[in-house]
């Protein structure tokens, strides 16, 4: 296990999309993440929801490319991090990713 590790499990808002970084294939999605409840009759209902950035690198994510689509629902492993850049007006910009080290289809509903 590692020591900086988040599990989460939510739906994925877009197709995975491809890049090529200098130092290697990365691929991003954007996963939504909330706590569903149901009401007296059995009915889902959306509470709160959250949007996160996910990379997936090298093997894992052509796989993840070529396997998963928007909707589909996924658990992945990995550290929580901080990206910190500075915009082109050069403000200071910051938000939140997983690097996914382990990405699986989440059989929660299924």
């Amino acid at each position: 296990m590692y020591v900086n590790s988040v599990v989460l499990v939510g739906n994925l808002t877009k197709d995975p999309e491809a890049g090529s970084p200098d130092n290697g294939t990365v691929v991003n999605f954007r996963i939504a993440v909330g706590d569903q409840k149901k009401d007296g009759d059995g009915n889902v209902v959306s509470g709160r929801v959250d949007f996160v950035d996910v990379e997936v690198w090298g093997a894992q994510g052509q796989h993840c490319k070529d396997t998963l689509k928007k909707g589909d629902r996924v658990i992945l492993v990995g550290p929580f991090l901080l990206d910190q850049w500075t915009d082109g007006e050069g403000n200071a910009r910051s938000k939140h990713k997983i690097k996914a080290r382990v990405v699986g289809r989440s059989l929660e509903f299924a």
